[in-house]
């Protein structure tokens, strides 16, 4: 199997489902794993019937919460002489929802599929939960990227000088990373980090992002 690196997240937002704060309590991004065998769902048919399908719990999960993101990739394999392309998780199986703690502790058992994921040393079923602003950099960023790279904070092989934080305007997207470079290496990459939890890394050109419109702002 060959993977190309054409990331392709899938991000959904349902504002008709979204709550008030007081009915269930202030709204979370959480930390999310889709388990790795499909399940049994109830689906649509395009003529409007009711038929049972199986998929897995990160497509199911997609329209239950207020908001949902799943970084993917494609994957290109070879079959007969034919070229499929599927689009698959980037990151084994794990994406993120916001909603009350309430309402995904509710529907995360794993009987749809999915379930909330924990760090091991952390409070017993403590959900990881992640500041507003780290997840819309990490969403702006994955949206506007065609390579990136994922690490976790303790992983060895994650290397390079940190430099400026900047932060990039791209259409109506913006977000905040910092410029990592490499000894020995032209190229140049920014990171965006979930704290404690995940670091993505993705290469960027300065000149293409100015010749593209994009503007870069430096902030430290």
């Amino acid at each position: 199997m060959k993977e190309n690196l054409h990331f392709v997240p899938r991000h959904h937002v349902d504002t008709a489902k979204k709550i008030s704060p007081t009915e269930a309590g202030e709204l979370h991004w959480v930390v999310m794993r889709s388990l790795q065998n499909k399940v049994v769902a109830p689906d649509i048919a395009p003529d409007g019937r009711p038929i049972i399908t199986r998929k897995y719990g990160y497509e199911i999960a997609e329209h239950m919460f207020c908001e949902y993101f799943m970084p993917m990739k494609e994957s290109i394999t070879e079959l007969r002489g034919r070229r499929i392309i599927r689009h698959v998780p980037a990151i084994a199986g794990m994406f993120f929802v916001k909603d009350s703690l309430s309402k995904i502790r509710q529907l995360a058992t794993g009987k749809s599929g999915f379930e909330l994921k924990y760090i091991k040393g952390r409070k017993y079923q403590e959900p990881v939960i992640i500041p507003d602003k780290e997840m819309d950099d990490f969403i702006g960023a994955l949206r506007s990227a065609t390579e990136v790279r994922f690490f976790s904070p303790d992983d060895a092989t994650l290397r390079g000088k940190i430099g400026q934080r900047v932060r990039i305007y791209k259409g109506d997207t913006t977000f905040e990373g910092h410029i990592i470079s490499i000894r020995g290496s032209h190229r140049r990459w920014l990171r965006i980090a979930i704290e404690g939890f995940l670091v993505a890394e993705m290469e960027i050109d300065l000149s293409t992002l100015q010749a593209t419109g994009q503007i870069i702002e430096l902030l430290d």
